[in-house]
């Protein structure tokens, strides 16, 4: 068991276990900005928390639980970690009070677990403050800047992250603290870069953590940027290079290119690519990467191996 709190988990509300498929996919549907902004509220409160948050029973992750059921009485024993939410009431607020109204209620119902179980709650109360002072929205420094080797210029990565968009971008000021360079670097959330450097005095490389295979570590994966703006990703290792590839493969005018990358992927030993390249063999017209992806059936290797192709 950690000894921190290591996160918290905001629980969105769920469909009634009496909804059929289609009243479930409804359900999801219209709510999707709902969980949009919880999810950011989550990330915004695990970003601006103490690193060193004990209790007394050892918590290590807290539960917020919503409820849409006006009827689910919420004041029970049990029920310590529930609020209701009226969703009806939600819709017709506008985005920027829709989102305050979230918040205030995920931060109330915070305070009340703590003072409700004996825990601090003085901590929550500060990153509170924090997330408030922030609009509620992520627009600011990731990690620390990097200065250039002549020390012209000063390199960040810059995290973007609102209900509606999540984009890491690079930003880059001169001397005299002006913006020369911001440009988004990609569609991904500010989590998944792990350091900036710079290759030259024109160019910056930006690496990614590597989230295959279970861990989060450092990678070879890099973005290559160069002070025209002008961006190239560069994968390195055999994961980043098979999901390149599988990403260009996904548009008809990147195909072949993508087919390098994976034939690169299949001599580092990827399965994926190495599946790839099978169904290409057995059908070369094949452009649904799911099937792609997918192991070929025997029937279809033994098809292989009988038309003398090497596996």
């Amino acid at each position: 068991m950690a000894k921190y709190l290591q996160d918290i988990y905001i629980d969105g509300p769920r469909p009634p276990f009496s909804f059929s498929k289609q009243e479930e996919e409804k359900f999801y549907s219209e709510a999707k900005y709902l969980w949009s902004s919880l999810r950011l509220i989550e990330d915004l409160y695990n970003c601006n928390f103490p690193k060193k948050y004990a209790t007394h029973d050892n918590l290590w992750r807290m539960f917020v639980r919503i409820t849409a059921d006006p009827n689910l009485d919420v004041t029970q024993p049990g029920f310590e970690n529930w609020f209701y939410l009226d969703l009806e009431q939600l819709k017709t607020l506008d985005e920027t009070e829709r989102k305050k109204l979230l918040f205030k209620k995920v931060a109330n119902q915070i305070i009340s677990i703590c003072k409700h179980a004996n825990y601090s709650f003085t901590e929550f109360e500060k990153s509170i403050k924090i997330i408030e002072d922030k609009n509620i929205v992520f627009d600011e420094l990731h990690k620390k800047a990097k200065s250039s080797t002549d020390r012209k210029h000063k390199a960040y990565i810059w995290r973007k992250y609102t209900e509606f968009e999540n984009a890491t971008y690079i930003k880059v000021t001169n001397k005299a603290d002006e913006v020369v360079l911001f440009k988004k670097i990609a569609d991904q959330k500010f989590s998944a870069f792990d350091r900036i450097a710079w290759q030259d005095n024109e160019t910056i490389l930006v690496y990614e953590l590597n989230h295959y295979n279970g861990g989060y570590k450092e990678a070879d994966d890099y973005y290559k940027i160069s002070l025209d703006g002008t961006i190239e990703y560069i994968p390195q290792t055999r994961e980043g290079i098979c999901y390149y590839g599988i990403h260009l493969l996904d548009n008809p005018e990147t195909f072949d290119k993508g087919l390098e990358y994976i034939k690169t992927a299949e001599q580092m030993g990827h399965g994926k690519a190495k599946n790839i390249l099978l169904n290409l063999k057995i059908n070369p017209n094949q452009r649904d990467i799911k099937v792609l992806m997918q192991l070929p059936d025997k029937r279809q290797m033994d098809q292989l191996r009988r038309a003398g192709n090497s596996l």
